[in-house]
């Protein structure tokens, strides 16, 4: 009698992988739904398998066309599993046109071949011990099932970069666990390996990558960063809109222990997880994202949590009160991607958010678009080395010559054209981006100086401007200085520009800094003087040597009566309090004449030069310095 105990065992292993792919939490995407699929064809298959083997032993008692159709019924089973794995493997591509060409294709082929194993005659065989079938419709089952092999080899080497790697692995793990069953039973009919093979290359699929608590974060119970992606990907792919929910926790006692930590995920998952019409996802930290088919259900929940977190969330050593920050997207079609979402929540959390919420609609989107194709032209134009540094020469009223100039960055296109300042370093302070832009002009202006003898050219130093991110940085003093070192540059040929914001925003870091470049004898100007809210108590409070009016001081002087009153006024006082004053913004012989005559020190503008290349710069110092 045919043994069948191994049979059994794979018809028991099938049905506990379904049991546990379909008791646990699970997004339903089409992986996720083929993958199923194939389990239930295979038990399906397998059950055929077993009701072939019986039909053919009592075939006896048995009508002959219930016999053959039971054995074909097994034989379609495998061409119908063979085409299911087909589309397992292709289903990555489903946001690419040429997966519906594959998906038909491969359909078209499954039902050509039920019409030939269904036409084909079909033989059976059994003597007591061995046991099988054979004939035209057996054959063909094997050259379908081959062409579906071929099929998925050629799709992988084509699509490669596009398949999930994993995906691939155990789609062919399980195919190679098929044929080589095949092969051995078809030479040792006796011997039915293939039930046994179907349950063990389902059982790697599993594993692999079908496992439901890979999508699963283990400290919250939500649904994974991972997971939120893929999900993403695919309602992208399937044109369907949805509604987003970011939401940032913040915990009053900002440290809590790890325990506390995974109570408030917890909580906070346990309580998202309970609206059946979204999807809740543990993104980073203590974050949260939250999908929703429609918009009126994410402003039901978002309501609901803003309630439940406004009462402390209860813990074995206390309570934790906790604050939270809401990015809302109402439509999906604001984006093109789950890349594009995920790069506007990226750049808003870059940015940090001011307010309680911030709804992503259309203007927000064009505004996140332009800043974050500004943040890349910055990041290629550092990687390929566009960043240069710009000169304005300064005029000085006393020795009627050039005695400093102002370092400016620009960035270069490709194409050598220069981008606007103005342009790009408003996105480049929001990002961080200006503390590496700033020590790249810091650096280039140090090499300047170690190449042009600056003092044989009348000059006694350049100018560099310090961002109010740059001020914030502790190790700035110890970072310039090593640069200084480097480049074998004496401090007194730099002077550090700061501004009236820098003054007031990171203040403490900030005269810790100016403390430490003074030390090694680096001077400072305070830039724009008069275009913040700071007054004359911000040139007492800092440790500053030159004060720049700006330019509509400069303009303001000559069309206004009491600014004029107020200028004169301030110059008088900044430099009874022994610091020197440069008018910025001098356009006109006029002005010039006017400030030199009020005892202005310095004059910076256009009148003079805009700012100009390196090279440019020189050739100009040289002529007028002569």
């Amino acid at each position: 009698m045919v043994e069948l105990s191994i049979h059994y065992g794979a018809i028991v292993q099938v049905i506990f992988l379904i049991y546990f792919c379909s008791r646990k939490s699970s997004l339903r995407l089409r992986g996720n739904v083929v993958y199923f699929r194939i389990l239930i064809f295979s038990l399906i298959s397998l059950i055929a398998d077993l009701g072939s083997i019986y039909a053919i032993i009592y075939s006896d008692s048995l009508p002959e066309f219930f016999v053959m159709a039971v054995c074909k019924f097994y034989l379609i089973s495998l061409i119908l599993i063979a085409g299911m794995c087909y589309l397992y493997l292709i289903v990555d591509l489903n946001q690419w046109g040429s997966y519906q060409l594959l998906w038909w294709g491969g359909n078209s082929f499954f039902v050509l071949g039920v019409l030939f194993v269904g036409l084909l005659p079909i033989k059976k065989f059994f003597d007591g011990k061995q046991l099988y079938t054979y004939g035209p419709a057996v054959l063909t089952t094997y050259v379908f099932c081959v062409c579906y092999f071929i099929a998925m080899v050629a799709a992988a080497i084509a699509y490669r970069k596009r398949m999930n790697r994993r995906r691939m692995v155990s789609v062919f793990a399980f195919i190679g666990v098929m044929m080589v069953a095949v092969v051995i039973q078809f030479f040792n009919n006796y011997l039915l390996l293939v039930g046994f093979a179907t349950a063990l290359g389902l059982t790697v699929m599993f594993a692999e990558i079908e496992n439901p608590d890979f999508y699963i974060d283990r400290e919250s119970g939500a649904f994974s960063a991972h997971a939120l992606m893929e999900f993403m990907e695919e309602l992208f792919a399937k044109n369907k809109t949805f509604s987003g929910l970011n939401i940032t926790l913040t915990a009053e006692n900002e440290l809590l222990g790890r325990e506390e930590q995974k109570i408030l995920l917890i909580s906070v998952a346990d309580f998202l997880t309970k609206y059946k019409k979204s999807r809740v996802f543990r993104n980073v930290g203590n974050e949260f994202a939250v999908i929703f088919e429609k918009e009126e259900d994410l402003y039901d929940v978002l309501a609901d949590l803003e309630g439940f977190l406004s009462a402390p969330i209860q813990t074995e050593t206390g309570e934790i009160r906790v604050r939270a920050k809401y990015l809302i997207m109402p439509d999906s079609s604001l984006a093109r991607s789950a890349n594009d979402v995920f790069i506007f929540r990226s750049f808003l959390l870059s940015l940090g958010l001011e307010s309680e919420r911030v709804v992503v609609d259309e203007e927000t989107v064009k505004t996140l678009k332009r800043k974050e194709e500004i943040r890349t032209l910055v990041r290629e134009a550092i990687d390929e080395e566009r960043v240069a540094v710009y000169y304005q020469p300064i005029y000085s009223t006393q020795t009627h010559k050039f005695s400093s100039a102002e370092a400016l960055v620009r960035i270069l296109n490709s194409d050598g054209s220069i981008i606007s300042p103005g342009h790009f370093i408003p996105v480049a302070e929001e990002t961080g981006q200006i503390v590496e832009l700033g020590e790249i002009v810091f650096r280039k202006v140090c090499q300047f100086i170690k190449e042009h003898d600056i003092k044989a050219m009348g000059m006694e130093y350049i100018e560099v401007n310090l961002s109010v991110a740059q001020c914030e940085k502790e190790t700035l003093a110890e970072d310039f200085g090593r640069i200084l070192k480097e480049y074998d540059v004496e401090p007194g040929q730099i002077n550090l520009e700061i501004t009236e914001t820098a003054s007031m925003e990171a203040k403490e870091v900030l005269l810790q800094n100016m403390h430490d470049f003074m030390e090694r004898g680096i001077k400072f100007s305070l830039d724009d003087f008069g275009t913040g809210q700071s007054n004359l108590n911000y040139i007492m409070s800092m440790p500053v040597d030159i004060v720049k009016f700006d330019y509509s001081i400069t303009r303001d002087y000559f069309v206004n009566a009491r600014a004029k009153y107020v200028v004169e006024n301030m110059v008088n006082m900044v430099q009874q309090m022994g610091m020197e004053v440069v008018a910025e913004g001098v356009e006109t012989k006029e002005q010039l004449e006017e400030f030199s005559s009020l005892g202005v020190d310095f004059i910076q503008g256009y009148y003079f030069s805009r700012p100009i290349p390196q090279d440019s710069f020189c050739d100009f110092i040289r002529e007028n310095n002569q």
